[in-house]
This record gives structure tokens, C-alpha cells and sequence, in this order.
């Protein structure tokens, strides 16, 4: 499991049917001995048990901590002779369609496009902050759109900056750009303001055509 989902943002409300159905679940595996021996392992249990508190605590989720509790329910519908999970089942599939479809998007609102960029950056974001020295994942002093404050960090050499494709630079096709490997760069959270940036499949495009990377300086705000 990824335990950085458990950190990232979680723009996911999960609506109260739902809620109480996986609550519910939690309730019953409250009764289940650490001993006993599980069909195809203990695995997908324990992410679900690692996760679910959290989803709990604050009625969210992101879309990596629905890939962690997916499977424990597949594990319960597919197993049609263990007890325990065929007490279960009932209030597993109480929430199993609502998780898929926000885990895929298949909603196609804001909170898709806003879970899609928290995905997209819990893959991406250690790859690229691997590029760079002095970063640190932190929240902005002021409210930000969440996907550019899922986007944030904070630069030894820049301050507050987010990861960021210049549009100017990137292809015009983008299912091209899709399928190709994503190169952001490090921009001032003031610069990007300042130009304005458009979403695009989780990634932030800053439109760049008046933004000039040498003069950046003027838009560097540090940790006080």
C-alpha cells in the first residue's frame, strides 16, 4: 500500500449511505480473531484496515485510499464458504459501485478532476521532487484551488512552488502528450497566479506566454 495516500489531500466526500455501509463493515471485523486464516491471504485486509479509520475520521477520501479498500471487498465477494465474510457481503456492496466509480472518475465532475490531479501527483510528485534539492511537501499561508495546493511544495532556492507543465513548451495534442513521459517544472505559486494555468488530465499547465523563467525572482515567497 501506499501510505502517501494517507497524506495527500482528499477531495473525495463520501456521501452518508455509503459512509455508514463501510462503517458498518468495520463494525463487523471488529469481531474477527487475529488468528483466523483468510481466503488468499490477509493482505487486503490489512490495507483496508489501514485506511478505512482514516477515510472515517474525516468523511474523505482520495482516490489512491479507494484502490487500497477495493480489493478487501472483491476478496469478501468472491468468497462464497468463509462465515465471516459472508456476513458482510451485504454492506460491502452497499459502497463497492460508488468506490469504483470514483476510484475510475467515471462521475465526471469537480471532484473527479480534483482527485485525478491528487492521484496524478502521489505517483508523479516523489519522481520529480527526486530532480530537486531542498524540497519539502507543505500547505500554502493562503487558499489555493486544491489541485494547485495538491501540487505544492516548498523550494530552499524558490519558496512556495508548484509543479507545472509551461503550455508554450508541451505538444498541442494531447492524448500525445498523455502517453509520453510528463516533464514539470518547478514554478512560484505567485508566477503561476500571475499567468493563469489550465488542468489537464491532472496536470497543471501554466499559459506561459507571458512568463519569463529569468525573472522569476520577484515571485519567491518563503516560509516565515
Amino acid at each position: 500500500m501506499n501510505h502517501l495516500n494517507l497524506f495527500m489531500p482528499k477531495p473525495i466526500p463520501v456521501p452518508n449511505a455509503e459512509l455508514e455501509a463501510i462503517q458498518e463493515t468495520m463494525n463487523h471485523l471488529q469481531h474477527l480473531s487475529h488468528n483466523t486464516s483468510i481466503p488468499d491471504g490477509k493482505k487486503a485486509l490489512t490495507d483496508f484496515l489501514k485506511t478505512t479509520p482514516i477515510l472515517l475520521a474525516g468523511g474523505c477520501a482520495n482516490r489512491g485510499m479507494l484502490s487500497t479498500m477495493i480489493p478487501f471487498a472483491h476478496q469478501v465477494k468472491a468468497s462464497k464458504n468463509f462465515i465471516p465474510w459472508l456476513n458482510i457481503q451485504e454492506t460491502v456492496n452497499a459502497w463497492l459501485s460508488w468506490a469504483e466509480k470514483r476510484r475510475d472518475g467515471l462521475y465526471n465532475d469537480d471532484i473527479d478532476e480534483q482527485s485525478l490531479c491528487v492521484d496524478r501527483a502521489t505517483k508523479q510528485m516523489p519522481v520529480f521532487a527526486a530532480q530537486h534539492k531542498g524540497l519539502k511537501r507543505v500547505i500554502y499561508p493562503e487558499d489555493l484551488p486544491i489541485q494547485l495546493a495538491t501540487w505544492c511544495v516548498h523550494s530552499e532556492q524558490k519558496g512556495y512552488c508548484v509543479f507545472a507543465v509551461n503550455e508554450s513548451s508541451v505538444v498541442a495534442n494531447l492524448e500525445v502528450f498523455k502517453y509520453t513521459s510528463v516533464n514539470c517544472d518547478l514554478i512560484p505559486v505567485k508566477a503561476l497566479l500571475n499567468s493563469g494555468y489550465v488542468i489537464r488530465d491532472g496536470i497543471i499547465f501554466m499559459k506561459g506566454e507571458s512568463y519569463d523563467p529569468d525573472n522569476e525572482s520577484q515571485f519567491y515567497e518563503f516560509e516565515k
